[in-house]
């Protein structure tokens, strides 16, 4: 798998929430921040899959001797 996809936010909220304090977030860009951030998330829990066991401890066979050198 390769690494999981950067979030990278599609407004700043902060300015947007200055220069338009009596108007509510643009829905779409909402929904564009919150799907980007449940794919890196998606793909930051598979990945971590690959290596971790569900109590914690290292995947059987996640360390190979190349990794130790």
């Amino acid at each position: 798998m390769t690494q999981p996809t950067r979030f990278n936010k599609s407004l700043n909220y902060a300015g947007y929430a200055s220069a338009n304090p009596s108007s509510p977030f643009p829905p779409a860009s909402v929904d564009t921040d919150l799907n980007a951030l449940e794919t890196t998330t998606d793909e930051i829990c598979d990945n971590l899959a690959l290596i971790q066991r569900d109590d914690g401890f290292l995947k059987n066979g996640s360390v190979h001797p190349n990794a130790l050198s």
